[in-house]
């Protein structure tokens, strides 16, 4: 579950991190493991947990990774709003998601920078406590929770990226 950076925008076909844990876990184990690539460009927290959701009981998943959300404005704009909202989109149709994905992928990159700074701290609490709240429900149910954390920046990818300590 993800965000963009999860979805492998800007990197290959089979080169997003879900392809390559499929390949390395398949080559370890000795036996084909299919990992489900659950990024969708412009998601929060929020849209992660309300995707785990939507998916757990359809999948059964033996596991779950997480990739660090980057799109903290949004995770803002939906914060005053989510109660109300996911009450009412719950159960809701499903879109074309082919289609979706393939429109977000050619607007993503006209409507914002690629490396946008971050907030910290307080700022990022509703964040962090969706993502809390994605890890423990996962765990409730006995499946193991891996983060990965992705640089924030073009600068901290290029010059070896430390993660931040505040996720």
């Amino acid at each position: 579950l993800g965000d963009s950076w999860m979805f492998g925008f800007s990197v290959d076909q089979g080169a997003a991190i879900p392809d390559v844990v499929e390949q390395q876990l398949s080559e370890s184990l000795g036996q084909p493991v299919e990992v489900l690539n659950a990024g969708v460009f412009g998601s929060g927290a929020f849209d992660m947990l309300r995707r785990y959701r939507q998916m757990v009981d359809v999948y059964h998943p033996d596991g779950i990774l997480l990739g660090q959300p980057h799109n903290a404005a949004h995770s803002r704009s939906l914060s005053a709003n989510r109660a109300t909202w996911y009450r009412s989109v719950r159960d809701g149709p499903a879109n074309n998601w082919r289609t979706y994905l393939l429109v977000r992928r050619w607007l993503a990159p006209l409507r914002s920078g690629m490396y946008a700074e971050i907030p910290r701290g307080e700022a990022r609490e509703p964040e962090y406590q969706d993502m809390r709240t994605l890890a423990a429900v996962a765990r409730k149910r006995g499946l193991p929770v891996w983060f990965v954390q992705f640089p924030d920046r073009l600068d901290q990818a290029l010059s070896g990226f430390v993660g931040s300590q505040d996720w």
